[in-house]
């Protein structure tokens, strides 16, 4: 049994929820009309196949909107900070040092390695 959300948890459940059926409505009408169109003799066989496809098509598109979601939920969290040099590096004399940063330190975020 699964426990109890959070209330956050609740609320992005029921964001995702309105997320997912906007994105499935289209594949939920198609299911709606497949099971109106078919008599109860056809009702099963082929179309259970074609219900499969559906549902599967269907889920597939709740699994994109959620992996979409947290994507951009975690994008939102986590911005790294710039890096600061702290010391030099160490393996490299002055003249090197020199060449790589073109007598300037290296922008944040980047690390200057030696050329081979």
């Amino acid at each position: 049994m699964q426990e109890p959300l959070s209330s956050e948890q609740e609320a992005q459940a029921q964001e995702l929820a309105a997320q997912i059926s906007a994105a499935i409505a289209s594949d939920v009408l198609a299911l709606a009309r497949l099971l109106v169109s078919r008599t109860g003799k056809h009702t099963f066989g082929q179309t259970e196949f074609q219900l499969r496809d559906l549902v599967h098509h269907a889920g597939a598109k709740a699994l994109e909107t959620s992996l979409a979601q947290k994507k951009r939920l975690r994008r939102l969290r986590t911005e790294l900070p710039p890096l600061r040099s702290i010391r030099p590096l160490q393996g490299l004399s002055d003249p090197q040092a020199g060449e790589l940063a073109g007598d300037r330190s290296p922008p944040p975020r980047l690390l200057p390695l030696r050329r081979l």
